[in-house]
């Protein structure tokens, strides 16, 4: 088993957090109308966000949120009535500084949020946020949150970046990760909303997170989640499920209907049903649409042919009737509307899976693998067939070298912890940081980041790597899948660079250049064996 070269984690290319005012509705009737915006929405977090050192839990009582896990530091850079500033750089500190000052008023359509050591987008008051910057969704990972991690962080992979947000603050809601058994099988988590009223203030209560300064989702057909909810003793039964975008959006909020127009925050919605069981929904986005609600002539309703899955501003669960009090949970929540086909999980059946791996060890499980891989579409989804068997071969191959077969879950007598101390944003605590999982993914930052991309607390609990098939299948396709730092072992093998290319990714300072050629070609042995099993050639540039 080797040891594990220095690794480059991902820099995740934005940290966002948007203080935006509540927009209260003129009228004080029971619920808008069908289909409309939820009227006291926002597109990004409210209150004051502290050092994020503490609890899990976010009350617009206090109108302050203290998010724990130390996954953002918003302390770098920030500016509040000046315009949007975003950070495109530098990994998340997770220390120091705190998020504004003036509860859950902007001014003129600041926004900030900047990533320690990084470049910084910045955006003009009342500029578009979709017009300032657009983050793109390849559809590298389908999930958003899961909740696992027990923070009101999404998972920052494929180009998305948010925390969760009440609006309006200080009315008495309160959201906050709480143990629970989710939705989805396994699930030990997630987001649990409650509150009363807001008729009497003419408000609506909102709860949602921006996916980043603007969001382009059309790479996927809708989103899909599980939802449950209290309605007895009269409280709300339906919830609106709103997708904010700019023409639906006040400027002063990022988007482009004039402040103050009666016709804004007319949102891309639909309405579901509570049941007090776990249900999943699948939304497709031809399911939210518009109503035509407000005076006449009023804007907020989009230019006909609108692609809203390309301006997304935020994903937003808002009670439907506020006259009466809530009681709602979410969990699991992931793009993509239906099951996933054509994942790398069908190229290779169970019984050649335990035919590959005889004798592997109990955690790595054929059904965790096919699981994890549903959750990366591109892992196997791109280029022709051939490239798809290719790189299902080449990512067993490593496998091969990296557990002898799937034998071993942690890496055989570390020489040491892989802590790096230079990277204070990933504290170590004591804690080790060897190979663990298929791909023995190992150092603090590597964890610290897989952590955030994943929704799992790996930094503080590197353990969870292997507590379960699909969390180590997962944390191997977070290396495979993202660039270390400019290319990735999925990226080279679907541009045809060799199966070489991957074994500098994984561990070339170690292997290539005649450093260790026995394990050069042990890698290369399996690749060949793996591609004459899924009968595919193996290509050029086989070695390193």
């Amino acid at each position: 088993m080797s040891y594990r070269a220095r690794r480059v984690a991902i820099i995740p290319t934005l940290v966002v957090a948007a203080l935006i005012s509540s927009a209260a509705c003129s009228s004080n009737s029971s619920s808008p109308p069908e289909g409309s915006g939820d009227t006291s929405s926002s597109t990004g977090n409210t209150g004051n966000s502290s050092s994020h050192a503490g609890s899990t839990s976010s009350s617009g009582g206090s109108g302050n949120q203290s998010f724990g896990g130390g996954q953002t530091s918003f302390g770098g850079q920030t500016s509040f009535g000046g315009g949007v500033v975003l950070g495109t750089g530098g990994v998340p500190s997770g220390v120091g500084g705190t998020l504004g000052a003036g509860g859950s008023l902007v001014g003129s359509g600041g926004m900030s949020a900047a990533g320690a050591g990084g470049a910084a987008i910045v955006c003009a008051p009342e500029q578009n946020r979709c017009d300032c910057h657009t983050s793109v969704g390849l559809a590298v990972n389908n999930w958003v949150d899961t909740f696992e991690d027990g923070t009101l962080y999404i998972q920052q992979i494929d180009e998305r970046n948010g925390e969760w947000f009440i609006s309006p603050a200080n009315k008495g809601e309160v959201m906050s990760v709480v143990d629970n058994s989710g939705g989805a099988p396994g699930s030990t988590k997630a987001l649990h909303m409650t509150g009363g009223e807001l008729a009497s203030q003419k408000l609506w209560p909102t709860f949602g997170v921006p996916l980043g300064i603007c969001y382009d989702a059309s790479v996927f057909d809708g989103i899909t989640f599980w939802i449950k909810g209290d309605s007895s003793g009269g409280k709300n039964d339906t919830i609106k499920v709103a997708l904010p975008t700019p023409p639906t959006t006040e400027k002063v909020n990022g988007g482009s209907c004039p402040d103050g127009d009666a016709g804004c925050y007319n949102h891309f919605a639909t309405l579901i049903t509570l049941s007090p069981g776990w249900t999943q929904y699948s939304l497709k986005w031809s399911q939210f649409t518009q109503a035509n609600w407000g005076p006449s002539g009023a804007n907020g309703i989009a230019p006909a042919g609108y692609e809203f899955q390309k301006q997304i501003l935020a994903l937003n669960f808002a009670p439907n009737d506020n006259t009466k009090s809530y009681d709602f949970s979410i969990d699991d929540i992931e793009l993509g509307a239906g099951a996933v086909t054509g994942h790398c999980g069908d190229l290779v059946t169970k019984a050649e899976f335990e035919s590959f791996f005889p004798g592997h060890a109990a955690v790595y499980t054929y059904e965790g693998f096919a699981e994890a891989a549903k959750q990366w579409p591109l892992f196997c989804g791109e280029g022709d067939a051939d490239s798809k068997k290719r790189e299902v071969a080449a990512f067993f191959a490593h496998m091969v070298q990296e557990t002898s077969g799937l034998k071993y879950t942690d890496e055989l007598n570390p020489p040491s912890t892989y802590c790096d101390a230079s990277r204070t944003e990933f504290p170590c605590g004591g804690r080790s940081y060897h190979g663990r999982g298929p791909l023995q993914i190992s150092w603090n930052y590597n964890y610290g980041t897989a952590g955030q991309a994943l929704g799992l607390s790996l930094l503080t609990e590197p353990e969870l790597v292997v507590a379960s098939s699909v969390n180590s299948f997962n944390a191997a396709l977070w290396w495979w899948m993202t660039r270390q730092p400019l290319e990735s072992a999925h990226s080279d093998i679907v541009s045809g660079k060799g199966f070489g290319s991957t074994i500098q990714l994984i561990n070339g300072p170690l292997e290539c250049g005649g450093k260790s050629p026995q394990a050069v070609q042990n890698r290369v042995n399996a690749f060949n064996s793996f591609c004459s099993a899924l009968g595919v050639s193996p290509g050029d540039n086989e070695g390193c």
